[in-house]
């Protein structure tokens, strides 16, 4: 498949659409491209976590699946009424 083809086909999608499958392609981009930034094996395990959450951060404050309970953020599940 040629960018041309691939544009074309994107370009009949709805503008909505669209913006949801570029928003994925630059996120897959931006995590492959840190990916490759971090050393293969850090000598601190704390430098390893966080640069992992680092790479995941956007994905746990946008991706729905995951952000799904945060509805119920404001509700007092747990204290007595």
């Amino acid at each position: 498949m040629t960018h041309t083809s691939i544009l074309t086909e994107i370009n009949l999608l709805e503008p909505a659409d669209r913006l949801e499958l570029l928003t994925a392609v630059l996120e897959q981009l931006r995590v492959e491209l840190l990916r490759q930034r971090l050393p293969p094996v850090a000598a601190d395990s704390n430098a390893r976590m966080k640069a992992a959450a680092d790479a995941l951060s956007l994905d746990y404050t946008t991706d729905r699946e995951l952000t799904a309970f945060t509805t119920l953020d404001g509700d007092a599940l747990h204290e007595p009424r």
